[in-house]
């Protein structure tokens, strides 16, 4: 079954001069792979005045910790706004970095602090398995909210 039927008639053309490569298990490692290739050759922004970190936090049920990059303003007049961002990719592929020129971007321009989360993929760990990664990711926010009252 096509499903050519389905894109704007203007792209169809050019959406036909893409290959369609299966997506399989083996298909899909090499996938993940290429895409963090591509993630690590983009070239970074020099903001001195945002710090970068890689976190883990503990996760439920004894699961492997969660890796958070984060992105704050290193100096504060008070509490900053937090954004929790979760990488795109379908649940089977993807990673904080996909986004990091962004995210450190936002931080800056926005004086707030990001958590970008890494969540377990699909079908290694199926659905709903990578929601407790975002649950996570509010918590660690809350945290941060907390603490800035204190």
């Amino acid at each position: 079954m096509s499903t050519i039927e389905l894109v704007d008639p203007e792209l169809r053309d050019a959406l036909v001069q893409v290959p369609l490569v299966p997506l399989t298990a083996e298909s899909l490692t090499r996938r993940r792979a290429d895409a963090l290739e591509l993630i690590g050759a983009v070239s970074k922004p020099k903001l001195p005045d945002i710090a970068t970190d890689e976190i883990h936090v503990e996760s439920a049920f004894g699961a492997k910790p969660i890796r958070v990059l984060t992105y704050r303003p290193v100096t504060s007049d008070g509490p900053l706004p937090v954004i929790v961002h979760i990488h795109g990719g379908g649940f089977v592929m993807g990673a904080p970095e996909m986004n990091d020129v962004e995210n450190r971007l936002f931080a800056s321009e926005l004086r707030c602090a990001i958590y970008s989360m890494d969540h377990r993929l699909a079908p290694e760990a199926p659905h709903p398995v990578a929601a407790g990664g975002y649950l996570l990711g509010v918590r660690l926010a809350a945290r941060e909210c907390r603490a800035a009252r204190a």
